[in-house]
């Protein structure tokens, strides 16, 4: 099919010179070599393109996603997914891009796919009557209403396979809701459209799985919580493991200054001065809970769970950020939310031994290869 292309489109000299390095790659990955037979032409751009101009232009497609019809988009979306995989995996297995590379362009990806769902989504409420108009600039296609990148989302640094954890927080009176409209039931609607919009699988696949359980309480509260019930949720239960999991919290989506203004008033919470025992019990125990859901603890290879097994990518992620639980409240230097990032800085402020954080470093680095690959 490659060489079909490659002759009727008149590019089989860029191909038979690129494909020493292709023939191992697509040998060896049936999910690399389904993307190239079937978008030979975005094979043709990225293998005559230099790789941070060709990612620049496939995150400003996904953004122009936002302007097609709600019904085209999912199709449109997960296209340009294919491409930037396509790019990533050969940067990524030829040596082009390290780490940071790859999963800050897969992060940036989910980002425009994220914002152009909710455009639509927002486009989509003012044709039905629930809001009055679709706003622009920092206030985002619907003010006051925003949504929180988690996890490896909001610290940039996802997976080819991961899922997408986000938030979806709103403020009822600053939302243009419509005069009959109900700014809860609004907000939504707007959340399971983009849910609908990244996840529904058709003959294509999907764009992201989104996982947006990291809410509030999300057994009894609505996919979007208001911001005053969110805080007022935190400031009396919060848990733990939700200071944890806001360590890695971003602002990606709609309302930036609500947002900010947002992550500024749950500083506190996550960011304590004191940290008292019973806290660092419900850090200890949240490792329990991890080892709970992992029966087969063998470090050889038909036991091994390079994310969640012993040694594993987990459990770096988790010294790093109890780490941070403790030491964090005082020391203002420490609350990167990017792993490595944060470990570098523990070792700088001398809370990690040189030794130590260079063999967390390295075997982080290596267990995202293997995961990637």
């Amino acid at each position: 099919v490659l060489r079909k292309s490659a002759q009727s489109g008149g590019w089989t000299d860029l191909l038979d010179g690129a494909w020493p390095a292709l023939a191992p790659v697509f040998g060896a990955s049936p999910y690399l070599a389904s993307l190239a037979r079937r978008r030979p032409d975005s094979l043709r751009t990225i293998l005559d393109s230099e790789p941070a101009p060709r990612l620049g232009a496939v995150l400003a497609q996904t953004a122009a996603a936002a302007d097609v019809d709600m019904d085209a988009a999912p199709t449109v979306l997960r296209d340009l997914k294919a491409d930037l995989h396509l790019l990533a995996a050969l940067c990524d297995l030829g040596g082009v891009w390290g780490l940071d590379e790859v999963t800050g362009a897969l992060t940036r990806f989910a980002d425009e796919a994220l914002k152009s769902a909710l455009v639509l989504a927002a486009r989509s409420e003012v044709e039905r009557g629930g809001l009055v108009v679709v706003g622009a600039g920092d206030p985002g296609p619907v003010p006051g209403f925003f949504c929180i990148a988690m996890g490896k989302h909001g610290a940039f640094e996802l997976n080819y396979s991961s899922d997408i954890d986000i938030c979806v927080f709103y403020e009822p009176a600053v939302m243009p809701v419509g005069a009959d409209a109900e700014p809860q039931v609004v907000a939504v609607r707007l959340a399971k459209a983009i849910v609908r919009l990244l996840q529904d699988r058709t003959e294509d696949g999907y764009v992201f799985r989104t996982d947006l359980r990291l809410r509030p309480d999300p057994g009894s509260t609505p996919l979007a919580v208001s911001v005053d019930a969110a805080l007022s949720y935190y400031e009396s239960v919060g848990q733990n493991w939700e200071r944890a999991a806001f360590i890695k919290a971003r602002a990606v989506a709609g309302d930036m200054v609500a947002a900010a203004n947002f992550l500024d008033e749950l500083e506190p919470f996550v960011w304590r001065r004191n940290l008292d025992f019973g806290a660092i019990s419900d850090i200890h125990s949240i490792k329990r809970q991890i080892h709970a859901h992992k029966v087969d603890e063998r470090l050889d290879a038909p036991g091994a769970d390079l994310k969640l097994g012993r040694a594993g990518i987990r459990e770096i992620e988790f010294f790093v950020q109890t780490q941070q639980l403790i030491l964090g409240g005082r020391q203002r230097e420490l609350r990167s939310p990017r792993t490595l990032d944060a470990l570098a800085a523990l070792c700088a402020a001398g809370h990690v031994d040189p030794a130590a954080a260079a063999d967390l470093t390295r075997a982080y680095g290596d267990l995202r290869a293997l995961e990637h690959r």
